[in-house]
């Protein structure tokens, strides 16, 4: 409630009812890992499951979506991921696809030839259509360094320029 009390001694006070949205502000474009708690003596039998989520902000729809992860070429089992598209053949093929990769800088995910629209763009109704993830796990090599691990993933819309997210 808002009370509007006026400078002159004989106008009444007025009471307004204002409502108000509070929304935390957020990157939507991010990576998480597990939240488990690990040491470098009892690592070796654990593996992390990271996530990375990502948002097409732009006015109008990606076609293909790369997430390159800083990582070292571990063991990957990628656990699920959306747009929900099958892994690419061996083969290029015109259909929508995942495709994975191994890099020198870590992993590199493409979504190729996928509809991805726009938040900002016209007509579009649902806002988690412009939203995806790649869920992926990572097991533990036996001689682990002693340094702390982090990771960090570039995502690119089409030819756009890089977007970094935070590092977990």
């Amino acid at each position: 409630q808002a009370v509007f009390a006026p400078k002159q001694p004989s106008a009444q006070p007025e009471v307004f009812t204002l409502e108000m949205e509070i929304v935390n502000s957020h990157d939507p474009n991010r990576i998480s890992v597990s939240d488990r708690r690990a040491n470098f003596r009892g690592f070796k039998r654990k593996d992390l499951g990271y996530k990375i989520q990502f948002q097409n902000n732009g006015e109008g729809p990606a076609r293909t979506v790369q997430l390159s992860v800083s990582l070292k070429k571990e063991a990957l089992t990628v656990e699920s991921w959306y747009p929900e598209c099958p892994i690419c053949p061996e083969t290029p093929t015109r259909r929508s696809c995942l495709d994975t990769a191994f890099a020198e800088e870590g992993l590199v995910f493409t979504f190729r030839n996928i509809y991805l629209p726009g938040s900002r763009q016209k007509n579009v109704a649902d806002y988690d259509s412009t939203k995806g993830f790649v869920k992926y796990r990572i097991a533990s090599s036996r001689n682990v360094a002693k340094k702390a691990l982090s990771s960090r993933a570039d995502i690119v819309f089409d030819q756009n320029p890089p977007i970094r997210t935070n590092r977990s």
